[in-house]
């Protein structure tokens, strides 16, 4: 816009939010970790060892139902300090997996005979950290809704 002589004017900024459908339908994460809730709402796992490996399982399908087995469908995985258990996360965490980074060894595949894709996480990743309670957080590459599952390390 502008004014009769066609010169431009200054607004307040306007913010836009685009919202994307997501491109697959997350089965859920299979045990140990239990359903799957949301970043602020995170489920709950099993408790585990400090320094033991937590398989981190999952199922996607694509929007008319068939088995997504392309591992570029994972955007992000972190595991961040949660000392209420409950709730979002206050850190600090680690990566363990992005697209950029990849995983932190030979630990992401996608296994065939289960139709599941498997992470296992070395929770040695954390020990500086210590032992409590940690956010998974796991992020699909289409942008869709982070999952969250809260999982006691002892």
């Amino acid at each position: 816009g502008g004014d009769t002589n066609l010169l431009g004017s200054a607004s307040n900024a306007v913010v836009v939010v685009v919202y994307l459908p997501s491109l697959y339908e997350f089965i859920g994460f299979a045990p140990p970790l239990g359903p799957a809730g949301t970043y602020n709402d995170p489920g709950i796992a099993e408790p585990a060892n400090l320094g033991s490996d937590v398989p981190i399982k999952w199922r996607l399908n694509d929007l008319d139902g068939n088995t997504v087995t392309d591992r570029a469908t994972l955007g992000l995985l972190r595991a961040d300090r949660n000392s209420d258990c409950a709730g979002p996360p206050e850190g600090p965490g680690v990566l363990l997996y992005s697209p950029e980074t990849g995983p932190a060894s030979n630990t992401f595949k996608y296994d065939k005979k289960t139709q599941q894709f498997l992470f296992n996480w070395d929770t040695s990743t954390v020990e500086s950290i210590g032992p409590g309670c940690y956010s998974l957080i796991f992020q699909l590459s289409d942008g869709s809704a982070a999952k969250a599952v809260v999982i006691d390390l002892q």
